[in-house]
């Protein structure tokens, strides 16, 4: 809790409607899974590893699932990161700079739209 303390003081300010805990998204529909926090359109996934060094491709994907998932842009998240709870580290993108690092070519909402008719086509294939 104390490393805690600095890292999260400023969200700790923020209304209780912009503080949200395990949030759904439009796309949970499509891919059971729920986020740690969003926090003033800052979504946070929380990480308890001893080695940070070794988060990859596997949680950075994780992470850009949650985002694309807000299909409708219900959580207007503009910022994007991980909290490393063993450290007391929080590591911050914004979501520009987080979709342009690994490459991205195309805008969020394009993004998003592409997921959730891949997962929808996908998912009646396997009805079929």
């Amino acid at each position: 809790m104390n490393l805690a303390e600095k890292p999260f003081a400023p969200l700790r300010d923020l209304r209780a409607h912009q503080r949200v805990c395990g949030p759904t998204f439009t796309g949970s529909t499509d891919v059971h899974a729920d986020a740690d926090f969003i926090t003033g359109g800052f979504l946070i996934d929380c990480k308890a590893v001893t080695r940070p060094h070794r988060l990859g491709r596997e949680e950075v994907q994780q992470l850009a699932g949650y985002l694309l998932r807000d299909y409708d842009n219900q959580y207007d998240i503009h910022d994007i990161g991980f909290y490393l709870a063993r450290q007391g580290t929080l590591i911050r993108w914004s979501v520009p700079e987080f979709l342009i690092t690994p490459g991205a070519r195309t805008t969020l909402p394009q993004l998003r739209t592409a997921l959730r008719e891949d997962l929808r086509a996908t998912r009646s294939s396997k009805r079929s």
